[in-house]
């Protein structure tokens, strides 16, 4: 195998190892993505939540014979809720992160060791003619 064959080589495996990253990175956008979506909904809800409090609140200054207590605790266990979801969507998050970023990582070690064994597979042939021109 000439030079050039072996710096095509590597230069091939480059781009396979560049792709698999891009691919791995698009997917791991796609996931978060989808949770950070849930994310915003909870959060829109929380807010919806936060002003209906507010309203309640003005309801019982107005009429003290209201049942603030009944329906502000209702309100309240949904935004406790939101948050707990909220907590539980963002662990998955940086759970995803992390896994696509050992994906990339092990990509990476792998394209390195190819290219090593390529580096080395090139050293060895070139040990062989040089003996052989000296027989």
């Amino acid at each position: 195998m000439t030079a050039h064959k072996v710096n095509l080589m590597g230069f091939f495996s480059d781009i396979k190892t560049a792709t698999k990253n891009a691919a791995d990175r698009t997917n791991q956008e796609l996931e978060t993505q989808k949770l950070k979506s849930e994310i915003n909904s909870l959060n829109s809800d929380t807010n919806k939540a936060y002003s209906e409090i507010g309203q309640l609140y003005y309801q019982n200054v107005k009429d003290p014979n209201a049942d603030f207590a009944g329906k502000s605790k209702e309100i309240v266990d949904r935004i406790d809720s939101n948050f707990a979801k909220i907590e539980e969507l963002n662990k998955q998050i940086e759970e995803i992160i992390a896994e696509h970023e050992s994906n990339r990582e092990t990509n990476r070690a792998e394209a390195e060791a190819e290219e090593a064994r390529r580096k080395e597979e090139k050293a060895q042939k070139q040990a062989e003619k040089e003996a052989a021109k000296k027989q």
